[in-house]
């Protein structure tokens, strides 16, 4: 077996680029400013100070100039020493790289006219009927050759034009010219955030300004003092349409503007888009923004606020028009063969919505169930918006449409729908990027839309995977693993379950489904080989605020390893001695789940100029239905029906949280804490996948995959004094802080640093592992921490990650001696042998 050397040799090329780091930081920490003329300085930094109440991102946005930037909040600025350094070979070469275009412009010019004196000369040619043709020819293939030239020529002065006016690749791409100190820029802050404190409330506020200067650069601080907001002391309404004013009535509780409360602009408009969308959904049609006014008093004094609402008619009229639907008509193949065709379809009445389509290609009853916009009622916006959201949940349509017509003295509504092709088929290939050896994989589906006419969906999907993976026995080599699996499911757009009809209206709007799906896969490592047979039940809806909810009602797996290494199953047999529990995984086993999920996130999650959250809520209950079943076939037994079985309970939640910081910065954070265990007689033990792990790309970044913990277990040692990592670590409770700070260098290219601490536990103590029993008082000292940089590069459809993580604190060392962070240094960056862990991933960690 070959060793890794690919992995070995990327954790040198690590080395070397950390001191590279170092070295650079070194040189770029003196700020250049030599370049600046007498009287310009550089703006360095500026702040803002003294706000208490106002976040102070909310008033960075109002900087009229912005100081150079800085990579991670590090005092120096590399984009524009990188800047200098280009404007120098620029400066150096510009008269010699003007020269060299200018002259292949000539060239080419040049070219133009002898190919024009030819042309002349083959022009002046007696023509015959033997030469007309040749003659003709030979001056359009002349003709061609000066277009071509012509757009060199072009080509050639645009170069030269955008390198004399920008500079080259390193000044315009990478590098960032000096942001220069101007006065006048301070005053249009300070007029935007005097205009801010008012927007919010704080009619009393003042911002000054001071500034510092320190050989050549120039720092300034804003002060901030809000003083006392002004408080909303009345409301009034000015409302002549007596139908609208009391629908504002009835829906007065839901206002944003609340007497006793803070005065703050950007309510007004919240309200407005409030009474807007009141408006729309009660069914004043051609209502508009423009109708809705405020008239705010802030002269009556003692900091006090009187508001007006006014809501004025239409012009020339005495009240607003409401709008009820007289008809409604769905087209299902609008941009087909069919739907062009009026002879290929039929038009037919169902619950009173008109569809025309090509005979029973959809069920009406189905469709009938995501159409929210009915005859006879009000028209509403969000009736609107909730059919063309179910209907493309149906992932049957390209784009859905709905049009409203007011002529003719009626209100018609149409609904065109555009069909995806009922037959579609995919197929994809790439590699597996793990800390071995990175593996080709091929993929391929079949797409079966409408299979049985009411929008379902048969999907078949086959997957093919070749990678590395590190021994159990022997980690210092990578073994081949073969991976392979089919998977065949059937989606419903609703509910497949005996609930009450009032219950699957209420269901309708949070694009219900239900997917029935069943596989087989095939794991085939050097240790042992796997087969599993899988059978799933799975219930999924959203609410209004795009929270998904899943309910696996049954999730059935039989798992069989058809064969099993000697020297592995002699390793396992002499673990289960011990108390371990991972023999009990390679048995014959029959696993059984209800598994509930609740997962919601912020639109652009993870994005770099807004906070963003993410939460993920999972439960799950093994065995359940293996209580309903005769106790005399399992009490006190470890298998049913020749079958190893598991009953348990496992929860999990997974808290994320993210920020901007600074210029192109972001902070993001996560949160991970999980709990399984089994319970009852016979079978007191977790099956294999459920157990917690921690440790790898996505986890603890110092160290390998799932071999952090349990606790402060201290595994054996290697020869050369490391710890022997080469088994997987299973724990029942996990707990993982994860905070990395974000930022973009240049381009695609983007950097981060950060730390990691992490740990599994057991429930109760091994003999063959010391400390892995979580302790109350005992786990904070027992994570382990683990910091490091990395390289992202984000292609925006693809991001690679290259993370360096390096062991900080190590649980399964003694106490007082967990802490290796001295090991660091610069002659050993990366601190001692083992001590590092470089990673390769797709996408960002959390």
């Amino acid at each position: 077996m070959k060793k890794n050397r690919f992995y070995q040799k990327l954790k040198k090329t690590a080395h070397r680029g950390l001191v590279w780091l170092i070295l650079l930081a070194g040189f770029w920490s003196c700020v250049p400013t030599r370049n600046l003329k007498k009287n310009e300085y550089l703006l360095f930094n500026q702040k803002i100070e003294g706000n208490d109440k106002i976040d102070i991102l909310e008033l960075e946005v109002f900087y009229r100039q912005k100081p150079n930037r800085k990579i991670l909040l590090l005092p120096f600025t590399p984009y524009l020493s990188l800047y200098y350094i280009g404007k120098r070979k620029y400066d150096k070469n510009i008269e010699r790289d003007s020269a060299r275009i200018s002259n292949k412009i000539h060239e080419h010019k040049h070219e133009i006219k002898s190919v024009k004196v030819e042309i002349d000369s083959i022009q002046q040619k007696k023509i015959t009927e033997e030469n007309r043709l040749e003659i003709r020819r030979d001056t359009l293939k002349l003709r061609s050759k000066i277009g071509k030239t012509l757009i060199k020529v072009d080509k050639k002065e645009q170069q030269l034009k955008k390198k004399l006016e920008e500079g080259n690749w390193l000044m315009t791409s990478v590098g960032e010219p000096p942001s220069i100190y101007d006065s006048t820029n301070i005053n249009v802050t300070l007029e935007q955030m005097q205009k801010y404190l008012k927007h919010e409330g704080y009619f009393s506020g003042e911002v000054s300004y001071k500034t510092d200067t320190s050989k050549k650069k120039i720092d300034i601080v804003y002060s901030v003092s809000e003083g006392e907001p002004h408080i909303i002391d009345s409301l009034l309404y000015q409302i002549p349409d007596s139908a609208v004013k009391e629908l504002m009535k009835r829906s007065s509780a839901k206002s944003n503007l609340k007497a006793k409360k803070r005065y703050d602009e950007s309510n007004l408009e919240s309200e407005r888009l409030r009474i807007y969308r009141l408006m729309k959904d009660h069914g004043y049609y051609n209502f508009v923004k423009s109708y809705i006014l405020f008239e705010v008093d802030t002269t009556m004094g003692n900091r006090k606020a009187h508001i007006n609402t006014i809501i004025r008619n239409p012009q020339d009229k005495l009240q607003h028009k409401l709008y009820r639907i007289d008809t409604v008509i769905i087209q299902t193949d609008v941009n087909t063969k069919v739907g062009r065709n009026s002879a290929n379809t039929d038009t037919l009445l169902y619950n009173g919505i008109t569809y025309i389509q090509e005979g029973t290609k959809y069920s009406k009853r189905v469709l009938d169930s995501k159409i929210f916009v009915r005859k006879d009622v009000l028209y509403s916006q969000t009736h609107t918006e909730e059919t063309q959201r179910s209907l493309a949940g149906l992932n049957m349509f390209k784009f859905i449409n709905i049009k409203y017509d007011t002529t003719g003295g009626e209100f018609k509504t149409y609904i065109f729908a555009s069909p995806y092709p009922k037959y579609q088929l995919t197929a994809e290939g790439g590699l597996n990027v793990t800390q071995a050896l990175p593996g080709p994989f091929v993929s391929g589906s079949y797409l079966n839309r409408n299979i049985f006419r009411g929008a379902e969906i048969f999907e078949l999907r086959a997957r093919f995977a070749l990678e590395a993976q590190t021994g159990f026995t022997d980690p210092d080599n990578s073994y081949r693993s073969l991976e392979w699996g089919i998977n065949g499911s059937f989606t419903f757009p609703r509910i497949l379950f005996p609930i009450p009809s009032k219950w699957k209206k209420l269901v309708a709007y949070r694009l219900p489904q239900t997917t029935i799906s069943a596989g087989y896969s095939s794991v085939e490592r050097a240790e042992y080989a796997r087969d599993n047979v899988q059978a799933v039940i799975t219930y999924q809806w959203q609410n209004k605020s795009i929270a998904q909810f899943s309910i696996s009602l049954l999730d059935l797996a039989v798992i069989n390893t058809s064969r099993i290494d000697d020297e592995f199953l002699d390793l396992l047999r002499s673990l289960s001695s011990g108390g371990n529990s991972l023999v009990n995984s390679f048995d014959r086993s029959l696993v059984s789940s209800t598994i509930f999920t609740y997962t919601k996130a912020s639109k652009n999650y993870g994005s770099f100029d807004r906070k963003s959250k993410y939460i993920r809520l999972f439960a799950e209950s093994g065995g359940t239905y293996l209580n309903l079943v005769n106790k005399t076939l399992i009490e006190n037994k470890e298998e049913i029906f020749g079958l190893r079985y598991y009953r348990f309970y496992k929860f999990a939640v997974d808290q994320r949280f993210s920020f901007p910081i600074a210029q192109h910065g972001l902070i993001a954070t996560r949160l991970h804490a999980g709990v399984a265990q089994p319970y009852g007689k016979g079978t007191d033990v977790l099956p294999y996948e459920k157990f917690f792990f921690s440790g790898g790309s996505n986890s603890n970044r110092a160290w390998r995959a799932r071999r952090v913990g349990p606790g402060s277990y201290t595994p054996d040692t290697n020869d050369d004094g490391t710890f022997d990592y080469s088994l997987e670590q299973p724990g029942e409770v996990i707990l993982e802080g994860n905070i990395e700070l974000r930022t973009n260098v240049f381009g695609f290219v983007d950097g981060a640093l950060f730390v990691d601490a992490t740990n599994v536990w057991t429930l109760s103590e091994s003999i063959e592992q010391e400390g892995s029993k979580f302790e109350p008082k005992d786990f904070l000292s027992e994570l382990a921490v683990g910091a490091g940089f990395g390289v992202r590069l984000d292609f925006s459809f693809l991001l690679i990650r290259f993370d360096v993580g390096v062991k900080i604190f190590d649980p399964a060392r003694p106490t007082g001696q967990r802490y290796i962070g001295d090991n660091i240094s610069l002659r050993k960056p990366l601190g001692e042998k083992g001590q590092s862990v470089f990673n390769i991933g797709i996408g960002y960690p959390f």
